[in-house]
């Protein structure tokens, strides 16, 4: 008996020998694919899964704002800004002490008047041009904030705010959510409870458990499969009984 079971133990030793090997790189690709839809070999070409070589956190986040700084530079380009200052400027008036001025002026029962000078004082009330005074209250145009050289450069501050500064801000938060996890799945780190970390962690946290896990199970189910067939021979060539 214990010849018999020496025989089994050689021919079993000797086909497991010459049986295909678990292949710990295409499980572990399929295992990163179906966690985190990542294919390794084109992140490692040379098929050297080197995963301690992946860039740094720090190094993806700037490879990342780099490209979405490109793609604010693309759609809201400084000259865009330099003509919205421009369009600001003549379209929303502020006049300095000194500069030349028209107003126009309605006074109650007489008709509209139009008056030219220089800007020489600004009150809360008045304005004087060319030694005359008018109330503010009585100029139609240009509007009384066109003399109050803070608010109207606030309002120009408004405008390019509005249509430049903060739908930039805007679009650069949307590509920060919807680029970050790209770009950084891209160079090796993967989403896990909400947290990006790099696939070196993630292996030996996650896949590697599970890499283990399934090449137990292969040469336990090939073992088995092998001493099945091994049997079966042996009672075909009369050394085992049924």
């Amino acid at each position: 008996m214990e010849e018999i079971s020496a025989i089994a133990r050689k021919r079993l030793e000797e086909r497991l020998s010459k049986a295909p090997k678990f292949d710990r790189k295409a499980c572990l690709r399929e295992l990163v694919y179906n966690r985190y839809r990542l294919d390794i070999n084109k992140l490692f070409p040379d098929g050297k899964y080197a995963f301690d070589k992946l860039k740094s956190e720090s190094e993806v986040r700037a490879i990342l704002q780099k490209r979405i700084q490109q793609i604010l530079d693309r759609e809201y380009p400084m000259q865009m800004k330099e003509k919205l200052k421009r369009q600001a400027q003549q379209e929303i008036p502020c006049y300095h002490l000194g500069d030349k001025v028209t107003i126009t002026i309605a006074y109650p029962g007489q008709a509209v008047m139009r008056k030219s000078g220089v800007l020489q004082e600004v009150t809360p009330q008045n304005i004087v041009i060319s030694d005359q005074r008018f109330a503010l209250n009585d100029i139609q145009e240009p509007p009384a904030w066109a003399f109050d050289v803070k608010a109207a450069t606030r309002k120009r501050e408004n405008f390019l705010y509005y249509h430049y500064e903060k739908p930039r801000m805007l679009l650069k938060k949307k590509l920060e959510k919807t680029l970050t996890e790209k770009v950084f799945l891209e160079f090796g780190w993967v989403k896990e409870k909400g947290r990006l970390i790099s696939l070196q962690e993630a292996y030996s946290k996650y896949i590697l458990p599970e890499l283990e896990k399934k090449e137990k199970a292969y040469y336990e189910k090939l073992r088995e499969q092998l001493e099945i067939q091994i049997a079966e021979e042996m009672r075909r060539e009369g050394l085992l009984q049924e």
